[in-house]
């Protein structure tokens, strides 16, 4: 096991990492679309998909807002901010990694209509919403 209690010798699990604050952690006022998550995924390269849980969510904060509290969080509890590859229907985003080095929050900020169009998610909401995406992401390796 590692410094948060998350296997090192076996696949990791949605549920495991349900269980931890960081699955759970929202912008104040969010509105949740969905849960996301997935358990731990053997691929043909020697490291594996990982393990995440979160949600998918919205809310009248603009991003600089939405990164800043998420960053005062994170950092207030010794996570450390490391680079993100926003996914093709992100606009941007922001992840930290845990003290221990193989955990990260990842969160990210959708374009609204790339979203419809890849993920068939329309979100019926006024202009200035913000859709995000917030998850935990237990990695079996140490991420940089």
């Amino acid at each position: 096991m590692d410094s948060l209690g998350l296997p090192t010798t076996r696949p990791i699990t949605q549920l495991e990492l349900s269980t931890h604050p960081e699955a759970q952690l929202r912008y104040p006022g969010s509105t949740l679309i969905k849960v996301v998550g997935s358990d731990e995924v053997a691929t043909r390269d020697p490291e594996p998909d990982p393990a995440y849980a979160g949600a998918m969510l919205s809310t009248t904060a603009t991003a600089a807002q939405l990164y800043a509290w998420y960053a005062d969080w994170l950092t207030g509890r010794g996570y450390r901010p490391v680079t993100y590859y926003p996914m093709s229907d992100q606009t941007s985003g922001i992840a930290w990694r845990a003290p221990g080095g193989r955990e990260q929050v990842q969160v990210g900020v959708f374009d609204r209509a790339k979203l419809a169009a890849q993920q068939h998610i329309s979100i019926a909401s006024g202009a200035g919403t913000l859709v995000y995406e917030e998850v935990f992401v237990g990695y079996r390796v140490n991420t940089r």
